[in-house]
């Protein structure tokens, strides 16, 4: 998702964002992103930051960490399988 299509004016859907270090996308443009749909009040947004971690999460903790927080946020705001 590009910065704009996602902080866009339409967008209203939960949303969650867990970067690393970039490349691909630099760091100050994911802050921008969860600070302009935080500001909206009606989007759900989560932002997980590792600075020990490039794009991806290659350390074992991180990983486990951002797995636990995605499937927390998913029943939050999509409800759990039943």
């Amino acid at each position: 998702m590009t910065g704009r299509r996602c902080a866009g004016d339409a967008s209203t859907r939960p949303g969650a964002r867990s970067p690393g270090n970039p490349p691909p996308s630099p760091f100050q443009q994911t802050t921008d992103i969860v600070q302009r749909l935080r500001a909206k009040g009606d989007v759900a947004i989560e932002l997980m930051i590792a600075p020990d971690e490039p794009h991806e999460f290659l350390l074992y903790a991180n990983r486990m960490e951002a797995y636990e927080r995605t499937f927390e946020f998913i029943d939050r705001h999509i409800g759990k399988k039943k």
